[in-house]
């Protein structure tokens, strides 16, 4: 793998004969580097994806999408007994409801059950364009979908449930009180980033994504990038794999191309 390679697409695959984790492996699988947008930007490799999905039998994306449409989110809900309001001062409960009703179109009381990460993440969708009708994995999906591919989670459902319920509320709404009071930087940091996706500058977008995790780096990044590695070097052993992870899990020492390579994978960029 060279290091400092701008691309978003990656061929994994062994050579013959050797002793590694994917010595049975019989065509190259891929992995591409994604955004959970629904930007226009985010879709300029759109057609290379396409392409790369379709040399494959199986699809994957972080989570089973099917799955997660089916299911009740119950993991987005404060525990039993805590309410925002119970978390959150009265001053800064004002300005997020404040822009809350801006972006969102509905008043903060609606989410009041909430956990602080899900009014982060209902902001940090409604800064970026929404020119398209689904963001490009569950575009991606559906178009593996549509052509008879088989489709995974390369994380299961349980196992992002158990990453959310790790996550301190304290730091939760550190997290969403530093976004409302500096939401011109944060726009354009997010811009950035976006900037930088389309670019496929990897190298930057992992230190964008780990600056962003903050004290929660090792939960959100390092760890989720080793179970993803293991998961995708598993299922490379029985089919060829088409994988759409965060284009910010992709990059760096402990990223999952090293990861991928450190198990015995040869990893090269596609142009």
């Amino acid at each position: 793998m060279k290091k400092n390679k701008n691309s978003l697409v990656w061929r994994i695959h062994t050579v013959p004969n050797d002793s590694t984790e994917g010595e049975r492996i019989t065509k190259p699988s891929y992995i591409l580097g994604t955004m959970h947008v629904k930007d226009a930007r985010a879709f300029q490799f759109e057609r290379l994806f396409y392409e790369k999905i379709l040399s494959c039998d199986t699809f994957a994306t972080e989570l089973n999408l099917d799955e997660v449409q089916q299911s009740h989110n119950f993991s987005f809900h404060l525990p039993e007994g805590i309410l925002l309001t119970d978390l959150i001062k009265p001053k800064l409960y004002a300005k997020i409801s404040q822009i809350i009703e801006q972006k969102i179109g509905a008043p903060l009381a609606y989410f009041n059950t909430m956990k602080p990460i899900v009014l982060t993440n209902m902001l940090t969708e409604s800064t970026l364009s929404n020119d398209r009708l689904l963001s490009l994995d569950e575009t991606l999906w559906r178009f593996a979908a549509d052509n008879g591919r088989i489709l995974r989670g390369i994380e299961t459902l349980d196992e992002q449930i158990d990453v959310l319920n790790k996550m301190s509320l304290t730091d939760q709404v550190k997290g969403l009180k530093d976004m409302v009071y500096n939401l011109p930087k944060f726009k354009r940091q997010l811009l950035k980033m976006t900037d930088l996706y389309e670019q496929a500058d990897i190298q930057q977008l992992y230190k964008s994504a780990k600056r962003t995790a903050k004290s929660s780096r090792r939960l959100l990044v390092y760890d989720r990038n080793v179970l993803m590695a293991n998961r995708i070097a598993e299922i490379c052993q029985t089919t060829s794999l088409c994988a759409a992870i965060g284009a910010g899990h992709l990059a760096g020492e402990k990223g999952v191309l090293r990861l991928l390579k450190k198990k015995g994978f040869i990893v090269e960029y596609v142009e």
